[in-house]
């Protein structure tokens, strides 16, 4: 059950292989309070768990199933060490597991392929290898420099992509199965291969499980990230999805407003008509008079509904903040977007140049915007003063801002409107202004 063999020793070799490759995945992560604390005993359990696993048999299946144990253990591992959900742990844990045996893959293909041990670097596996069997089938050197390149060459391509966030982890659990499935089989495929062929006589074959095991890993890691990356995407969409589901909200309570506003108007027409037939009103008639005609003075009408809604609405947030709003706007063009589309896209817009400009002295505090029909494409062309570098991101400005929750996701949807749309959009700074340029095509079959 505990013969001091090679297979012995071996398992403790293929946890320190699987702790660092799992490092090289989790080293970003967030760490829990009393880290080195954690971390010690954390590996002293996992070590008295490798110790405690008997050599029972010698049957590949068992041997396979020694080394997921292992690996159980070290997301056990993970989880104390790091303030991670246990399935983002079980995601780096596999992630680390994949790199491992493509190290473990590519260095005995290269052992089995030149033969410069004479195959003894399959010994491991076998009940007669002797303690000492561990340095003496291995030509050192050589496990060393092909283990540092593939565990680097899994950072830099796959491991520094591993942020401090949340919901990087594999959500279709189909997927998820097929990693585990795929990475199970070509651990049990190896050992089996091991265990049944010879380095001199089956050489061939051997050299083949090594490159499906490279292969088949490798290509887990891709999908694992490219899951990754396409959770990051939902999230976006969903934080889009709700940032648009409140942009219609708050049209509607926008148009409420304005509505009330036309109610009033009509009411000072009536207060009008009063006056013209001798009516008498005191001071306080008069200057209620007086705003509900400043009110309607800001009323924009360019044609299109949403759009008089949105620039009111905006036009009177600039007046009160000393900002310039200037604008040329064929509205009837833009007819062919939804309601809620058009509010979204100018009004975040807008906003954008509105939270900057209340940042700057107030003589520099204008927006420009302009749209028009160009060749069948609806141009749109908004601008602001504009100071300072800006840093990019997919296109796209970052946010400044420290707690980033829902900011910066004010261009992405304005980005994912106008994509809806077959269009294009384009952000700059130039001459100390900051322009977002839109382009739309107009659809042949659009009504006014």
């Amino acid at each position: 059950m505990y013969d001091f063999n090679a297979l012995f020793f071996y398992k403790f070799q293929f946890l320190l292989e699987l702790l660092v490759a799992e490092s090289l995945f989790c080293f970003h992560l967030k760490r829990r309070n009393k880290f080195i604390l954690r971390f010690i005993l954390s590996l002293i359990g996992v070590v008295g768990v490798t110790f405690a696993i008997p050599i029972a048999s010698y049957n590949p299946f068992y041997m396979s199933f020694i080394f997921i144990l292992i690996f159980i253990a070290t997301i056990g591992f993970v989880a104390i060490c790091f303030d991670e959900s246990f399935i983002n742990c079980i995601y780096c844990c596999i992630a680390g597991y994949l790199v491992q045996h493509i190290a473990f893959s590519a260095y005995q293909c290269f052992m089995v392929a030149t033969l410069i041990d004479g195959g003894k670097s399959l010994d491991m596996y076998g009940s007669g290898a002797s303690i000492n069997a561990v340095v003496d089938f291995i030509s050192f050197y050589i496990y060393i420099v092909f283990y540092i390149i593939v565990y680097i060459l899994g950072y830099i391509l796959f491991g520094r992509k591993i942020k401090k966030q949340k919901d990087f982890y594999i959500t279709n659990l189909w997927l998820f199965i097929l990693v585990i499935l795929v990475l199970s089989s070509a651990v049990l495929l190896n050992s089996i291969m091991v265990d049944k062929y010879e380095a001199k006589t089956d050489q061939v074959a051997l050299v083949v499980s090594f490159i499906y095991g490279i292969i088949s890993c490798l290509l887990m890691l891709i999908l694992q990230l490219q899951l990754k990356d396409a959770k990051n995407t939902q999230k976006e969409l969903e934080i889009v999805q709700t940032l648009w589901k409140s942009d219609k909200e708050h049209y509607e309570l926008a148009k409420e407003n304005i509505d009330i506003i036309n109610i009033k108007c009509h009411d000072l027409k009536q207060q009008i008509s009063a006056i013209r037939h001798g009516g008498n009103f005191d001071a306080q008639d008069l200057k209620d008079i007086e705003q509900s005609v400043m009110i309607y003075g800001s009323m924009i009408k360019t044609g299109n509904d949403a759009l008089d809604v949105v620039l009111t609405e905006k036009s009177l947030t600039c007046s009160k903040n000393n900002i310039v709003l200037t604008y040329i706007v064929d509205g009837e063009k833009l007819n062919f977007m939804s309601t809620s589309n058009i509010y979204s896209l100018f009004g975040n817009a807008i906003d954008n140049a509105i939270e900057y400009l209340l940042k700057i002295n107030s003589d520099k505090r204008f927006i420009r915007l302009y749209a028009k029909n160009v060749n069948n494409m609806i141009s749109i062309h908004i601008e602001n003063y504009f100071e300072g570098n800006i840093e990019y991101n997919n296109g796209l400005p970052k946010t400044t801002k420290k707690d980033v929750g829902f900011h910066g996701y004010g261009t992405l949807s304005m980005k994912k409107i106008v994509e809806s749309y077959n269009g294009e959009m384009f952000i700059k700074t130039k001459s100390n202004l900051f322009i977002v340029d839109i382009l739309l095509p107009i659809p042949k079959n659009s009504e006014k």
